[in-house]
């Protein structure tokens, strides 16, 4: 075995939009290996995040790909091939490289860069555009290769027919991966009813938590008020919000609501604007924004059920939360439903349909001291699903590949 193992990570996303993936070369470096990502890289909200991130991992090597139209010619052409390809597989089957670019119109950027490179021991892939190039990538360099399905692909958003297509990919290629890794117990299941031999694979479901060093010990909220948290990287419509403002505005004498996020100027408008008991905490690196959440009682994790993924996955504000010592508010997906039935005494759930959140916050509000007595305890108790708990094993799963 060679003396310093290469690990290529390839994603569709950047730094920013990607913090699963930001764990996976946290650890990486820990086992020592050399690590190089192919990453995009955006104009917008995440660029500041992303390049934050980046200086951070000064011994990595990135090959940072534009998302945008500074290469006006790359760019027009992958949109055009992703439209085009998405028409044509309507009517014709479509070859791997061209199912792939029907999903992504970043596929084929990535695999442009692939052959730039010379070598890597084992390549792991994030996000369904990466799922063909990983295997490309794996193909070229004559080693191993894994992927992690954060979110279940096929389910995301209203588009039927993206849906087909991407479980489509799915089906052709994640059995050919080494191992392959998943966000939650509930997308791991669903996995495996919709794709053949995956049982034939190393398989593992890898929380979403976080290292417990972000974290500090809550601190003692005394005021009367029932403080709420929520944290995304968009504060927009379609989140629960829109449910919870009014209610905490209503009752803004008992209780208050802090938004950490990119915060979206229309939402503030309609939803914010004239409201009492709502503050705003800004885009903060994630660290900080760990420290903060000490000073809150109750995380809401509002996830609204709007598709099949939002019912599956569970996010990592869940995490976040727990590992803060929180009380977790929780919506009864599939998913965060498992999750909190399993641990009673760290949170509550409500219905999705939001009909009975005011009524649910109220009691809270009257059961306020037994919520913060029990912060510390809780604190403790959630170090066992931290990421150091949590990524041992995807990291034998690294070592018994045998990279050569």
């Amino acid at each position: 075995m060679k003396l310093s193992q290469k690990i290529l990570f390839i994603t569709t996303h950047n730094l920013g939009t990607n913090p699963r993936m930001v764990k996976e070369l946290q650890l990486a470096l820990s086992l020592n290996y050399k690590v190089s990502v192919i990453c995009f890289e955006f104009d917008n909200w995440s660029k500041q995040l992303n390049e934050e991130i980046k200086s951070r991992f000064s011994d990595i090597e990135f090959y940072c790909i534009d998302a945008g139209r500074k290469n006006i010619l790359n760019w027009f052409s992958s949109v055009a091939k992703e439209k085009v390809y998405r028409l044509i597989c309507k009517y014709y089957p479509l070859s791997n490289a061209m199912l792939s670019q029907a999903i992504s119109r970043r596929s084929n950027l990535i695999i442009n860069q692939i052959k730039k490179i010379e070598e890597a021991d084992l390549v792991i892939g994030h996000n369904p555009g990466a799922i063909y190039p990983s295997l490309f990538a794996a193909q070229r360099f004559n080693c191993k290769v894994g992927f992690d399905v954060e979110d279940y692909h096929p389910g995301e958003g209203n588009n039927i027919y993206l849906h087909h297509l991407t479980l489509t990919l799915m089906k052709n290629f994640l059995p050919k991966f080494n191992y392959v890794s998943f966000a939650s117990f509930s997308i791991y299941n669903k996995c495996k009813t919709s794709i053949a031999n995956l049982n034939n694979l190393k398989t593992l479901v890898i929380n979403n938590s976080f290292s417990q060093n972000e974290f500090i010990e809550p601190n003692n909220t005394n005021n009367g008020k029932l403080k709420l948290v929520w944290f995304s990287q968009q504060i927009d419509k379609g989140r629960g919000l829109e449910h919870v403002i009014p209610i905490v505005n209503k009752h803004n004498d008992l209780m208050s609501l802090t938004l950490f996020g990119n915060l979206n100027p229309d939402f503030k408008k309609d939803f914010i604007d004239g409201k009492s008991g709502i503050h705003l905490g800004g885009l903060l690196p994630q660290k900080q924004l760990h420290q903060q959440l000490s000073h809150f009682d109750i995380g809401l994790a509002i996830e609204p059920g709007k598709d099949l993924n939002n019912e599956l996955a569970l996010s990592n504000k869940v995490f976040a939360y727990l590992q803060a010592g929180l009380f977790v508010l929780a919506t009864d997906t599939i998913e965060q439903k498992r999750l909190i039935e399993g641990m009673q005494s760290q949170g509550e759930l409500f219905k999705k349909n939001f009909e009975d959140v005011e009524k649910v916050l109220s009691q809270l509000h009257q059961n306020i001291d037994n919520i913060r007595s029990n912060r510390i305890n809780r604190f403790h108790v959630s170090k066992s699903i931290s990421w150091e708990n949590t990524c041992s094993d995807l990291g034998l799963i690294w070592t018994s590949l045998k990279i050569s």
